[in-house]
């Protein structure tokens, strides 16, 4: 059991990782082409295809997911009422985006940004149809299908985008290339999710009833993730200080969106064991997930802010510098994000959507508040010591309701001594950052230093490095599974 689980969330985050060179690929594209005062304006469109994709569309997919591993034998009366569900949350969406689309970009401050808000209803029929079908994979574990489509989406997505923008489409190359993708994604694997059919039905009103709570939290979630770009954009209006934010953001994304593979893997598996009322086995999950997720995400956090300066002149170029100052900072929210990320999925497998949002919404409250004082005061360094405080608060408290419900998933000296590693390879790069190119060196020997010291700390055993090595190994061209 223990190997199975290592080897489906290890797979995961495998192909998870790939999707989201692209994503950082283009990323830095956009930022090297487009330049500060249009990557502030991309920005805010990427927020919004992340609120659609993630929050109201991914509410959805965790819903047609439970319900699929909840009662495997009524799988095909579950994607039947997704399909329904899709089809009525893309319509209310096409209609909300034509009619609020001036509103929302004059709360902004830009009614530039009109057009923008208008085209985002060409992405949303093709989204609806690729996340259906990544909530129909998920729901029935077929992870490596699930990471495969995801992985292909992200690189028609880049392929797609940078052919549109060199062609001068610019920041509606972003929309288009986003739409395509999603669109092709869905026809390329559209075939792995079908099943056999039978004669079970299942209410819409029902599949709505279990995604609400689903779709408030998760929307809050992600609300939560941008409402500081948001609200520098508004009080701020000056679109370069928004791109350079919105720079630092992406880049300080990447270790977190990498990893994020670990929340994704562990819904089914504790949505599966809390149905059968198995928390001793949801809490294993947990334990595992949450262990594996530090050891893995520190070192990068790590390696970022360690490093800033070189961070974003390698990936956005010197007409971004200015980000580098919140960088560091970022990254640490960031981090805090991806460990709520995996608490959440924990709480909202149990059925805990209600508290959850209720602890988002404060977060969102107390992050509005805080950032109206300090972004006019600070500017960009205001909002994003006003994030880090946000992802704090929410995440100490879901770490408290999980270990409430669950019990211990970490031990407090095991989590130290992962903290005490990931932060000596952060002074080991640090004191070296003025090597130049010699760097790269002084990154190999801190990583080699920090799995030494995860071995002689007992964080991680050998067996384990060696599983994941052969793991990883056996995914490489050439080599046997």
């Amino acid at each position: 059991m223990a190997e199975r689980i290592g080897r489906s969330s290890l797979l995961m985050i495998i192909m998870q990782s790939c999707g989201i060179v692209s994503t950082a690929v283009l990323y830095i594209f956009l930022g090297r082409t487009l330049g500060p005062w249009d990557y502030g304006i991309a920005g805010i469109i990427i927020s919004a295809l992340t609120l659609l994709r993630t929050g109201v569309f991914g509410a959805l997919v965790m819903t047609t997911a439970k319900l699929i591993a909840g009662d495997p034998h009524r799988a095909y009366a579950s994607i039947l009422v997704s399909k329904k569900a899709y089809a009525t949350v893309a319509t209310a969406l096409i209609l909300l985006l034509l009619l609020l689309a001036r509103p929302m970009a004059s709360a902004l401050g830009d009614v530039s940004l009109t057009p923008y808000f208008r085209l985002l209803v060409v992405s949303v029929p093709p989204l609806a149809f690729y996340l259906l079908l990544l909530g129909v994979l998920t729901g029935l574990k077929d992870f490596a299908t699930t990471m495969l489509a995801g992985i292909t989406f992200q690189i028609l997505k880049l392929g797609v985008v940078v052919l549109l923008v060199l062609l001068g489409l610019r920041v509606y190359g972003l929309i288009f290339g986003f739409a395509a993708a999603s669109l092709f994604a869905y026809l390329i694997f559209q075939g792995k999710s079908r099943i056999e059919q039978t004669a079970e039905r299942t209410p819409v009103l029902r599949y709505f009833t279990t995604a609400f709570g689903l779709w408030l939290t998760v929307t809050l979630a992600v609300v939560q993730r941008y409402i500081n770009l948001l609200n520098l954009k508004r009080i701020v209006v000056d679109s370069d200080q928004v791109g350079y934010y919105s720079a630092a953001g992406h880049l300080a994304s990447i270790p977190a969106l990498v990893f994020s593979g670990f929340a994704v893997a562990l819904w089914p598996s504790i949505s599966g064991a809390a149905g059968r009322a198995d928390f001793s086995l949801a809490r294993y999950h947990l334990q595992k997930s949450f262990r594996y997720l530090l050891v893995a995400l520190l070192p990068f956090a790590g390696l970022v802010s360690a490093l800033p300066g070189l961070a974003i002149r390698v990936s956005f170029g010197k007409q971004f510098l200015p980000a580098a100052t919140v960088l560091p900072f970022m990254v640490l929210g960031l981090v805090l994000v991806s460990v709520q990320s995996l608490l959440m999925s924990g709480l909202l497998a149990l059925g805990k959507a209600g508290p959850t949002s209720a602890v988002l919404l404060c977060s969102i409250g107390a992050v509005v508040a805080i950032g109206n004082v300090a972004i006019p005061r600070w500017g960009m360094m205001g909002a994003a010591l006003t994030e880090l405080f946000g992802f704090a608060l929410s995440g100490v408290v879901f770490g408290l309701m999980a270990w409430r419900r669950l019990g211990p998933y970490i031990s407090l000296g095991k989590a130290a001594r992962i903290l005490l590693s990931a932060l000596a390879f952060f002074v080991v790069l640090r004191s070296f950052a003025f090597c130049g190119l010699a760097i790269l060196v002084v990154i190999a020997c801190a990583a080699a230093l920090y799995l030494l010291l995860l071995d002689l700390l007992g964080i991680i055993s050998k067996n384990e490095m060696r599983t994941a090595y052969s793991f990883v190994t056996g995914w490489l061209p050439g080599k046997k599974e």
